[in-house]
């Protein structure tokens, strides 16, 4: 993949109808445990590899975790990453959900904003969803899932209700917008987690994306650990995983 991919789309396409490659857990290639480590890449090695959606999840010291294994790296690297990205590449346009995963991470990131301008400078506040790609160019739109920091200020698209957990389900904002959304994950108490039956509802929401281009669809491959098997066994194979989901969505 040619990594300002960017650049030959056009200003007037809608960003609902781009097939945007993004990870899940993205920041966990240094998470304490192999469980919780779902990436075999830094956000920085992401960047020049084409991906544009970014799941970063904070606890209370702004350091990126998976429930309560941290992974060695800060909110202000990410955006120092994403920056010089941007400065680089001003074609592309970024989009990254902000979940607080473990503590309260509002006012840290109230305090954060407020001291670093120059670290913030592309993250897009805006409460709705840009429509076409020459709106959000060098830019990094915002998914918020904490609760907002200071009232009557925009602090991203409001994403803190309405999460499909483990399903399947259309999440609507306070704006009124709409976001479809698959996270059929498997949790960790079920006795089988079906790779089988995850690409048919991948493939059936990215089927159903292809037809309704006018609202995000965001579809997520990636599989709950169960037993010895763990993410990137479901990803790749191995560990009684004999049906992966990457090399079959490739």
């Amino acid at each position: 993949l040619d990594y300002p991919w960017m650049k030959n789309v056009p200003d007037n396409t809608l960003i609902s109808s781009l097939t945007i490659p993004g990870t899940h857990d993205s920041g966990t290639k240094k998470a304490g445990t192999g469980y919780s480590m779902c990436q075999h890449f830094t956000i920085e090695e992401q960047l020049y590899a084409g991906i544009r959606f970014f799941d970063v999840r904070l606890n209370e010291d702004l350091e990126l975790c998976h429930a309560d294994d941290g992974c060695e790296v800060y909110f202000d690297q990410v955006l120092t990453w994403m920056n010089n990205f941007l400065d680089s590449h001003p074609t592309e346009m970024l989009i990254m959900r902000v979940k607080q995963e473990k503590g309260s991470i509002s006012g840290r990131l109230r305090d954060f904003f407020n001291d670093h301008s120059d670290l913030v400078k592309y993250v897009s506040r805006k409460e709705t969803l840009p429509s076409k790609l020459g709106d959000a160019r060098k830019s990094i739109v915002m998914l918020r899932e904490f609760p907002r920091p200071e009232e009557n200020k925009e602090w991203g698209v409001d994403i803190t209700s309405g999460w499909p957990h483990d399903c399947a389900g259309t999440l609507t904002t306070p704006k009124n917008e709409k976001i479809y959304i698959e996270d059929r994950y498997y949790s960790t108490s079920e006795a089988i987690h079906d790779t089988n039956e995850k690409q048919r509802l991948v493939r059936e929401r990215m089927e159903d994306a292809n037809a309704n281009t006018s609202i995000y669809h965001l579809i997520f491959t990636s599989i709950a650990t169960r037993a010895v098997t763990g993410p990137y066994d479901y990803a790749w194979g191995g560990n009684t995983c004999d049906n992966p989901m990457n090399p079959w969505l490739s």
